[in-house]
């Protein structure tokens, strides 16, 4: 799952740079300062085993994008649906808490950037939430298999033995 949000996580950065590239109003040095550090708290967080530590860099990256959407460029906002769905998981259990956390922000942007934050953010939790369900169902389906090799096992040591 991990690689899954990842590769959403280039989509909507390439997106960003692309529309920020796009603009000739501006200069590209913040941008490339916050993609820098945002890559930076994303690769650490892949490397790391602790959970304490994944979940730290995902509240880093949670707050930079806050900032860097507040002061940079408000398209950083994009990314919050991802990071904030990483972040909420582990404290929110249940799929539309997670749901309603993601979308709370689109009360702070001005109206267009909300319609795009808004279909980002109800494409990320959906394609998320559907990848997740699966892993969860292939799982207790291994785990079902594991049983019955257990129990083959067991009636073959008792049929022969």
């Amino acid at each position: 799952m991990e690689s899954l949000l990842i590769i959403y996580k280039l989509i909507v950065w390439g997106y960003a740079a692309f529309d920020y590239i796009s603009s000739k109003q501006r200069t590209g040095a913040g941008f490339v300062l916050v993609s820098l550090i945002y890559f930076c708290l994303q690769l650490f967080a892949l490397i790391v085993r602790h959970m304490s530590w994944k979940r730290g860099a995902a509240f880093g990256s949670v707050v930079l994008l806050v900032l860097a959407a507040a002061f940079v460029e408000p398209l950083w906002a994009l990314l919050l649906p991802l990071n904030g769905y990483e972040l909420a998981s582990v404290y929110i259990h249940r799929v539309w808490g997670i749901g309603a956390v993601l979308l709370t922000p689109m009360i702070w942007l001005d109206p267009s950037a909300g319609k795009l934050y808004g279909f980002v953010a109800l494409f990320s939790f959906v394609s998320v939430t559907a990848v997740k369900r699966h892993i969860e169902r292939m799982e207790q389906q291994e785990d079902r298999l594991d049983q019955m090799r257990n129990d083959l096992h067991r009636l073959t040591t008792i049929c022969i033995g």
